[in-house]
């Protein structure tokens, strides 16, 4: 019998967690994050190959200020699912991986993961210069000449055309990575 899984729960308390750290509560911060590890630890023993639960991981480590644990459990869901083979959820995952390595001053791991997801259409959700900007994720980035490039551009999105079902759809870039089908218009 497989335990049941506690993603929803936990993923809320790694934002919890992220929210008391942003806030300065280091000591709440810790608390969750570190009760959201044991769970989710144990649930991995079951379901190894969770790129879920590894990428929830990776957070919370990067949380908890241990680099190490945080940037191999976001390799480990990147390689997993790249996006090569699944351009939404992939991307999902590199964005953690980017998003681990500003958090800790990596900036040159960070900056040409977020030139790749920058130029991806179908990042979800999207890294946009205005998240670039606004998110304290990308902190350490900020006197970087190269970030301070990315985050001055505007959104330039590749729209696409595809059929689903017989039906056209068009502006859908998250279409496009489902169907693997797209006409750059």
């Amino acid at each position: 019998m497989m335990p049941r899984l506690r993603m929803p729960r936990n993923i809320y308390r790694t934002g919890l967690g992220d929210l008391q750290r942003l806030s300065g509560d280091a000591t709440a911060a810790e608390a969750g994050y570190s009760h959201a590890r044991a769970e989710l630890e144990e649930t991995l023993k079951a379901q190894p190959n969770n790129t879920e639960i590894i990428a929830t991981l990776a957070l919370i480590h990067a949380g908890l200020g241990d680099q190490e644990a945080a940037t191999n459990y976001a390799e480990r869901a990147i390689s997993l699912v790249p996006m090569s083979k699944d351009a939404l959820n992939g991307s999902a995952y590199e964005e953690i991986r980017a998003r681990i390595a500003a958090r800790f001053g990596d900036v040159e791991t960070a900056i040409p993961i977020l030139e790749r997801l920058l130029k991806a259409p179908c990042a979800e959700p999207p890294i946009t210069p205005a998240v670039l900007k606004l998110d304290p994720d990308f902190d350490g980035l900020r006197g970087d000449v190269r970030f301070k490039s990315f985050a001055a551009r505007k959104r330039n999105r590749q729209f696409c055309r595809v059929k689903i079902a017989g039906l056209e759809v068009k502006n859908l870039d998250q279409a496009s990575c489902l169907r693997g089908v797209a006409e750059t218009s």
